[in-house]
């Protein structure tokens, strides 16, 4: 039974929850490591989906969180590797732009080919300090 209102939907459709199944969208690989990035993240993604659904406190909860913290610790190494061309375009940066390292901010964990579009476009700005 739909109780209408003056204008608008049906008062009946208002705040219904989409059915999902949990069983569904956990993954079945969970023992074996995804080399790939974009697989790392995109079961991350996946899985907080899943934790928004259950309740707090609650042990499937829990081990959820356990699940998306060991994934976090596998993306963290792949991201950040330093190599002498990395260490050399961020050399130049910083030189242009000092005030990188004033901010804390991080290049490290940015690709060489976005540290190079990043040093063609602050190479004719001038500098800020």
């Amino acid at each position: 039974m739909e109780i209408k209102r003056k204008r608008g939907r049906p008062l009946g459709s208002l705040g219904k929850k989409k059915i999902q199944e949990a069983e569904e969208a956990v993954p079945d690989n969970t023992n074996t490591i995804p080399v790939d990035i974009r697989e790392i993240k995109k079961q991350i993604r996946m899985l907080r989906k899943i934790k928004k659904d259950t309740h707090k406190g609650s042990d499937d909860r829990h081990d959820l969180c356990k699940r998306i913290r060991e994934l976090r610790k596998q993306l963290i190494p792949v991201q950040i590797e330093v190599t002498p061309e990395k260490s050399d375009i961020i050399a130049k940066i910083l030189e242009r732009r000092p005030e990188y390292a004033v901010l804390g901010i991080v290049l490290e964990g940015y690709t060489i080919e976005q540290l190079n579009f990043h040093y063609e476009k602050i190479l004719h700005k001038a500098r800020l300090i």
